[in-house]
């Protein structure tokens, strides 16, 4: 079976089928043999692919597989760790966007991280920021120390504390 899904994959990949289609096929398909070669050729390939398109997080996947199979296969090494380099320069740019859309000011400016970010890590803290943002509007529209008192016991971000207090 491991034999015939190699040129499958190579085949799939010559006629420009999405990269991420011929990895759940891939995943689907049984490939057990006592022969990893085939199998660990196949993931290094699709690694690469995914490299070459910026999707690091699906290229650590198949990388990863690749050291289940022989840790030690070196140049899979290389690749993860350029994989987890170029994950941590995307998460800090994320982060970067999620601190200057908390320093908008706006709910809108949250949303929009979350819309152009929708598989981001940093999505949890995003909505936070969001129900604060909902806190302080009604703590301000009542404008009582109760309502201040309220956004302290209730905020977990608490982006507004200072001017509660």
């Amino acid at each position: 079976m491991k034999k015939l899904l190699i040129p499958f994959i190579l085949a799939l990949l010559a006629l420009g089928y999405p990269i991420e289609t011929i990895a759940e096929i891939s995943t689907k398909v049984s490939v057990a043999a006592p022969d990893n070669r085939s199998e660990i050729n196949a993931n290094m390939k699709l690694a690469k692919k995914f490299m070459e398109k910026g999707k690091y997080a699906q290229a650590k996947k198949n990388l990863t597989r690749v050291l289940e199979l022989d840790p030690n296969h070196t140049e899979a090494q290389q690749l993860l760790e350029v994989c987890n380099q170029h994950l941590e320069e995307l998460l800090a740019a994320e982060l970067d966007e999620l601190n200057q859309a908390v320093s908008a000011g706006t709910e809108q400016a949250l949303q929009d991280f979350i819309t152009q970010h929708p598989n981001s890590e940093l999505i949890s803290q995003a909505q936070l920021y969001i129900a604060d943002y909902q806190l302080w509007a009604v703590a301000r529209q009542t404008d009582t120390n109760q309502a201040y008192q309220d956004y302290l016991s209730q905020s977990t971000a608490q982006a507004y504390k200072a001017e509660a207090e």
